[in-house]
């Protein structure tokens, strides 16, 4: 009833004060009940007792001094009471305060082994049982006699104080012209002479970048080593060598191969992370933007008729495609990938504007380029794998038997170096367990999945990737990559952390193959255009005959996405297909208020834009913006103007071009007046309605 220590010593001064007993006596009573440590009411009834014996005593006329002598020792006392007063107690009263007893002390030793392990844990690290950057190296290509193309890069990059002085610093508003102008050449007298000063004042350099294509490999390590060479090319891609090597000796110093115990890492975010994490691959962009010169010299040597000097650009960007997935990182095969739409882009415009130019032997050349096969997409996901399987086994104690655990405090810097990468502030992150991570280490260690666990699952999705993006059918690799998406929001974050912080969203990522072999086979389709017309003195006239004279179901992939269609307009083959809308205007432009008044140079005419990408947007099954619109009677495309590809362009980063949302997207189009990559048009009024 009343619980209260408090109030149970209060009852106890009531009962002992109702016999009116001396100071000694109620003092000593109420020591000896204290002791017993027994229930409320016990212990009112044992004070009662005792008072009732005292005041017997006192009856008797013993004095009190000599009642509290003979009582005997408090606590002995307070013992016998206290088993004299359990063993008045029911048999399931008793039992109950057994099972008590042994909870507590079962409470106790847990408590004991949760805290020895939480120390144990806390000096435990990880079973490196392979070197990431070991295997990753070996995975990438070695140069041969002909050297590293390193050498050439430099050689065309660099200014005199070693920085890139082609398309950074003071030459980049006018290498940024230059590609913002080059579509306009064929109609832009003023764009044309700025397009050609900026070649003529880097002719060197281009002429040094051409020699590319007898380089196929760029030979750059992912740790750059300390020779003069890798100097100059960190010095050219404007990064610090001390910081650099500084970083990289720190990672090695707290990360050895082999077994990582006995290690004191400055920094235990630097040790659990895998040091793929850690590599730079600045010359990503290096290689994009060299890839980009190169189609400007490409495009004007096409529209002088040079065809050889054309072919050596096709050559060089062909090996800068290959220089940029040498790392075996997804990031790479997309720099890849874009470098070879670039040059699939650029044949087009040279095929469909200047084909006479170009010898048979020249255009089984260009088709062979196209036709060569590209796995980087696929060798990236397995760059990744390593990636993951690294950090993998820093998290864990084991070398995946499955006798190990996870290490809370590699959990604990995973998270900070995740939070610190948003932050920049990655060196500092987690240098060393706090008070809260070794109390809830044993939690994470035990309460998340093994070693085995986790690469099993991250095998199985990252086996899915590949063999959706290996699969034949675009429809597969589509509903691959949502699967992929899907599993991974589903994936349990305090199960599996690893996984879930660190696993990609790149499910989306494997339909890049499919996006450039579209591009190639759009390339194929207009040197197959300029092959039948040699052969058989006029233009295909449907796309089936297309495709049975080069021997290629070329786009047929695509019939279910955004299907090609054929016709003769104007006398001249132009091909298409239905664009992001999937709403087919018969080629004609959409009639769009958002980019109406757009020009690309001051004071030009307003320009419709046309997008030349796979739909993206079908990956979501939805239309852009919920329009469906055709075109207005008497608007048509102009084949004496050229067409510009904008996709993945943003307004931000190119003054003056928007990204359309609509209209049909122009493949081919024969007589254009297309030069380079990028296509542009302009809407004519005074035109027929043109289509099939």
């Amino acid at each position: 009833m009343l619980l209260i220590p408090r109030a149970t010593r209060r009852a106890v001064r009531d009962a002992v004060a109702a016999r009116g007993l001396p100071p000694e006596i109620a003092e000593l009573i109420a020591r000896v009940v204290r002791r017993t440590h027994l229930r409320h009411a016990e212990q009112v009834d044992i004070a009662a007792e005792l008072s009732s014996h005292f005041a017997e005593g006192l009856a008797r006329g013993t004095d009190a001094a000599a009642l509290v002598r003979d009582f005997g020792e408090v606590r002995a006392s307070a013992r016998r009471l206290r088993q004299g007063a359990i063993a008045k107690r029911s048999p399931a009263d008793r039992a109950m305060r057994l099972a008590l007893r042994g909870v507590g002390a079962f409470m106790v030793a847990l408590a004991f082994a949760y805290v020895l392990s939480a120390i144990w844990l806390s000096t435990r690290t990880p079973t490196i049982s392979f070197d990431a950057i070991a295997d990753a190296q070996a995975k990438m290509p070695v140069p041969g006699p002909e050297g590293s193309a390193v050498v050439t890069y430099l050689r065309a990059l660099a200014g005199p104080d070693g920085s890139e002085s082609l398309t950074k610093g003071d030459a980049e508003k006018e290498w940024v012209a230059a590609l913002t102008l080059l579509p306009r050449v064929s109609f832009d007298p003023v764009a044309e002479a700025r397009v050609r000063r900026w070649l003529e004042a880097n002719k060197d350099r281009l002429a040094a970048l051409r020699e590319l294509g007898d380089q196929p490999v760029l030979g750059v390590p992912l740790v750059l080593p300390d020779t003069d060479e890798m100097r100059r090319l960190l010095r050219l891609l404007g990064i610090s060598h001390v910081e650099y090597a500084e970083r990289w000796s720190t990672y090695a110093g707290a990360a050895p191969a082999g077994s990582a115990k006995g290690m004191n890492p400055p920094s235990l975010a630097l040790v659990m992370a895998s040091p793929l994490l850690n590599v730079e691959l600045p010359c990503l962009t290096m290689i994009r933007n060299a890839a980009q010169c190169m189609s400007v010299d490409a495009a004007i040597a096409a529209r002088d008729g040079d065809a050889a000097r054309f072919m050596r650009c096709i050559r060089a960007m062909d090996s800068m495609s290959g220089h940029a997935r040498e790392p075996i990182f997804i990031v790479g095969a997309l720099v890849s990938s874009a470098v070879r739409v670039t040059l699939a882009s650029t044949i087009v415009s040279a095929i469909e504007n200047h084909g006479a130019a170009f010898s048979d032997v020249q255009l089984e050349e260009l088709h062979s380029v196209l036709a060569s096969t590209d796995d980087g997409i696929c060798r990236g996901l397995e760059g990744e794998r390593l990636m993951f399987h690294d950090v993998i086994q820093r998290c864990y104690t084991d070398n995946g038997a499955g006798s190990g655990v996870a290490i809370a405090g590699a959990l604990e810097a995973l998270y900070a170096t995740e939070g610190s990468w948003g932050r920049g502030d990655g060196d500092d992150a987690a240098s060393s367990p706090d008070l809260l991570g070794l109390a809830v280490g044993p939690l994470v260690s035990f309460g998340t999945a093994s070693r085995r666990e986790v690469q099993q699952s991250v095998d199985r999705m990252y086996d899915a990737l590949v063999a959706a993006c290996q699969s034949g059918s675009f429809e597969d690799a589509r509903t691959a990559a949502l699967a992929y998406d899907r599993e991974l929001t589903s994936i349990d974050r305090l199960r599996n952390p690893v996984q879930a912080v660190l696993m990609p969203a790149i499910g989306n990522v494997i339909l890049q193959r499919w996006q450039l072999r579209r591009a190639c086979e759009i390339a194929q389709a207009a040197i197959g255009i300029e092959l039948f017309r040699r052969a058989r003195g006029r233009f295909p006239e449907s796309l089936d005959e297309l495709r049975a004279f080069v021997g290629s179901e070329l786009g047929s992939w695509l019939e279910g996405v955004a299907p090609w269609q054929y016709a003769i307009v104007d006398g001249r083959p132009l091909i298409w297909d239905p664009g992001n809308d999937r709403f087919d205007d018969a080629a004609r432009l959409s009639e769009s208020p958002r980019i109406t008044d757009l020009d690309l140079v001051p004071g030009g005419d307003g320009i419709r834009l046309l997008v030349m990408d796979i739909p993206w947007a079908s990956l979501a099954d939805r239309d852009f913006m919920g329009r469906r619109e055709g075109l207005a009677e008497g608007i048509s495309p102009d084949p004496r103007e050229s067409l510009i590809t904008v996709a993945g362009w943003n307004a931000a980063d190119w003054p003056g071009v928007a990204r359309p949302i609509q209209g049909d997207n122009a493949l081919v189009w024969w007589g254009s007046g297309a030069t380079g990559p990028h296509r542009l048009t302009r809407a004519r009024t005074d035109a027929p309605a043109a289509g099939p």
